[in-house]
């Protein structure tokens, strides 16, 4: 579930990509022109499309150290708990953006996270509590400053170590995935992501709409990109620091990206074009188990 502490930097990051203009690499030419132009085109659409929100921790802060976690207490319903969990955490990911319309996202996550509630384990019920009870409270009051209470990080720690999850480890760098697999199997995935960067980055997967034909590369030039896909995972990772994502893939062919601008650091703003024009982009292709 989203972790507002890090939900402001990365919105912050994704809104200044719409106002991206390429450089034509030196060219005055009306081709050049023309191409920068519908990358720009591109870069916003995609970029705004795929990573709206994201669960992370703050700047600095490790891996959840899942090792110091106990087993889960006697009774637990495992699968029904974990799927549940699965399903609030590709929510937290496509939700929307809570900055936009808070009281949207808090309605889209409340009868998920209320889900979770009913099966998850004894020793988390007061984080669950809490969880719900901020979310329950934004949707009554259409008063977002209870998205700002949401700190789920223990929840995930309990969920890393006790859901049948298929664990890879995704470090980032400027600007590229460094062990991300380009294969994998259908399944439910947690991927946990460490930056050893100079700049935030995001690992963001989305996969294409029903009924898409074009290739990323062509998804990633065209300007019809935003209404042609959806974001399954994002996952944001603060220079130094780490962040994760969950969820679940099907047999299929998926794009992970960094839609990032160059050049962001913190709380500013970078110039930069999007890291995945960078070569930050990988195609993963995910086979039936």
């Amino acid at each position: 579930m989203i972790n507002s502490r890090t939900r402001r930097q990365l919105a912050l990051s994704i809104s200044v990509v719409a106002a991206i203009t390429l450089a034509s690499c030196g060219s005055d030419t009306k081709e050049a022109s023309d191409t920068a132009a519908s990358s720009t085109v591109a870069a916003a659409t995609i970029a705004t499309t795929v990573a709206e929100t994201t669960p992370a921790t703050e700047a600095g802060d490790s891996t959840p150290d899942t090792t110091a976690v106990a087993p889960a207490s006697a009774g637990f319903d495992r699968d029904a708990y974990c799927s549940a969990e699965v399903a609030l955490e590709m929510a937290s990911s496509s939700g929307g953006d809570p900055d936009a319309d808070p009281v949207a996202f808090a309605t889209v996550l409340l009868p998920l996270a209320q889900t979770s509630q009913t099966v998850a384990p004894s020793e988390l019920s007061t984080n669950f509590e809490i969880a719900v009870g901020a979310l329950q409270t934004v949707v009554d009051t259409k008063d977002p400053s209870g998205l700002q209470e949401l700190d789920t990080l223990a929840i995930h720690q309990f969920d890393a170590a006790n859901c049948p999850w298929t664990g890879e480890n995704v470090t980032t760098e400027d600007y590229r995935f460094v062990n991300l697999p380009d294969t994998l199997v259908a399944g439910d995935y947690d991927f946990e992501v460490t930056n050893q960067a100079a700049e935030p980055h995001v690992l963001v997967i989305v996969e294409k709409k029903d009924g898409v034909t074009a290739t990323w590369d062509e998804l990633l030039a065209s300007p019809e990109a935003e209404s042609m896909v959806q974001t399954v995972a994002a996952g944001f990772a603060p220079p130094g620091g780490s962040g994760y994502t969950v969820t679940h893939l099907d047999a299929g062919e998926y794009l992970a990206l960094c839609p990032i601008p160059q050049g962001t650091t913190g709380g500013a703003e970078g110039t930069g074009p999007p890291h995945f024009t960078l070569g930050m982009h990988q195609v993963i292709t995910v086979k039936a188990g």
